[in-house]
């Protein structure tokens, strides 16, 4: 339980994330004035190396969604058959680094959430 909470929130996290980069990209391509500045840079200036160190972390951001997406449908408990985990890891290795935002705005947003201690009955 505690491992597929861990992975809840880091898909939640990679999700959100992803959302803004859509946004940010979307007005980037709106409003000319950034794409002029973005390319702009001389190699070799703090903006630059700047814009290197962001993209890595973008692409690190992504990648380990997508890790920590496949993570929890793999531990996901709401999963009972073997086909259906299968088909919902095939989905989401197909859909590579926009996986966590489909899974969780599509499906884990609104499962319902494991409780946190079991109820004493």
């Amino acid at each position: 339980m505690k491992s597929e909470r861990i992975a809840r929130d880091l898909v939640a996290v990679a999700a959100w994330f992803t959302l803004a980069l859509v946004v940010f990209m979307v007005v980037e391509a709106f409003i000319p004035s950034i794409l002029e500045a973005l390319n702009a840079v001389t190699p070799g200036s703090v903006s630059y190396l700047l814009i290197k160190v962001l993209t890595v972390v973008v692409m690190v951001i992504l990648l380990g969604g997508w890790g920590a997406t496949v993570w929890h449908a793999a531990v996901n408990p709401a999963f009972k058959s073997a086909g259906q985990r299968a088909a919902v890891i095939g989905m989401i290795l197909f859909a590579n680094a926009l996986s966590p935002f489909f899974y969780y705005f599509g499906y884990l947003c609104w499962a319902a959430r494991p409780t946190r201690s079991p109820t004493a009955v």
